[in-house]
């Protein structure tokens, strides 16, 4: 299994879930495949284009979808929009990730150093996000 390690978090695509200081988030699966997206290019910027094929391929998406999964991810991230860490605004053009990303692979040492998350203290995102954003 694959993961990505940024800041002090490790994704797993497979499974959508985002561990960090404060535990394990499980991710939407959209959010989770817009998440991956901005780690398979990172410090790039992505076009909304770009991420509306990786993410909702064949389907007709509106820009509004797309700024949901933005917001999705840095509520989750504790990101800000006007001062951001993790994901930078390209005004009408798209997102830029905004730090190095490492790949892990199954088995390594910092697998393994976040493999221990108290499962009591994952979160559902998508529902408890959607309630904050309201």
């Amino acid at each position: 299994m694959e993961a990505y390690a940024f800041d002090r978090f490790v994704f797993a695509p497979e499974s959508g879930c985002l561990t960090g200081p404060l535990g394990t988030i499980e991710l939407r699966r959209k959010t989770a495949r817009l998440l991956a997206a901005f780690l398979d290019h990172p410090q790039r910027l992505l076009l909304k284009e770009e991420l509306f094929e990786q993410v909702w391929p064949s389907t007709a998406v509106v820009d509004n979808v797309l700024a949901q999964g933005v917001r999705e991810l840095r509520l989750a991230l504790g990101d800000d929009a006007r001062q951001p860490r993790f994901l930078r605004t390209r005004s009408a053009r798209g997102y830029e990730w905004l730090l190095p990303v490492e790949r892990l692979t199954a088995g390594g040492p910092a697998a393994l150093a976040w493999s221990g998350t108290d499962p009591s203290r994952h979160v559902h995102v998508g529902t408890e996000a959607a309630a904050a954003l309201r």
